[in-house]
């Protein structure tokens, strides 16, 4: 994976959140941005838990048996400075089709974590493309080449989907080919209009060097 930045456009993002925050401001985001909040006492037990402390989890089994039956709504907002591994342990309690999310938010996350919020970014953008293709562009990456791809098809994400492809040429024919060489399906019909789309604009050579890597011929994909 790549990231690039525009000059100033890390810090735009970051806004007002800064840079990653403590445990204590962890504890904060989870009182303030769950619904309904924790008390402080069970906010501490769950971020002890998803801080990684594994020997945690039995004095937040009250907390994370709520969070796992949808009783709490997460808001995104709260989560921008905490690390991310502890974020990930969050999402695998509660999917991020249940957080409430928008731009904003992801684009501070983005901000504080850069690089490193890649695996969040993967989610949010499966299950969120709409909102997602245009905040990752600076972000080169396999996993999202295939976001990409899927949304070429349709109307209203043409155009963030092919402004993705075109800004990481490397990575969208590297993450779409096994796919075009893989089963029938939407999928592969998707893979094979990205690497179209990328023929036409000049990239093939590209194209080639990746299906080089994989032992592909490049006829065959286009």
């Amino acid at each position: 994976p790549e990231l690039t930045w525009r000059p100033g456009q890390r810090e735009e993002w970051r806004g007002k959140y800064g840079e990653l925050g403590s445990s204590d401001d962890f504890v904060k985001a989870l009182t303030l941005h769950l619904r309904p909040p924790l008390d402080a006492a069970r906010s501490r037990n769950l971020v002890a838990y998803l801080d990684g402390d594994d020997g945690a989890r039995s004095n937040a089994e009250t907390a994370i048996a709520d969070i796992q039956k949808g009783t709490w709504r997460v808001y995104a907002e709260g989560f921008a400075r905490v690390a991310v591994s502890a974020v990930l342990r969050m999402l695998a309690l509660h999917p991020i089709d249940r957080w409430y999310t928008n731009e904003t938010w992801m684009k501070a996350f983005a901000g504080v974590h850069g690089i490193d919020a890649l695996p969040v970014l993967r989610l949010w953008a499966g299950n969120d493309p709409g909102q997602a293709l245009e905040l990752l562009r600076p972000f080169g990456d396999v996993e999202l080449a295939v976001v990409a791809a899927n949304s070429l098809g349709k109307k209203t994400l043409r155009a963030d989907a092919e402004q993705w492809l075109l800004a990481h040429p490397r990575h969208a024919a590297a993450g779409v080919l096994p796919i075009v060489f893989g089963k029938a399906g939407k999928a592969r019909d998707a893979a094979v209009a990205a690497l179209r789309l990328l023929e036409a604009r000049g990239q093939r050579a590209v194209i080639k060097e990746e299906a080089d890597a994989i032992g592909a011929k490049v006829g065959r994909a286009l």
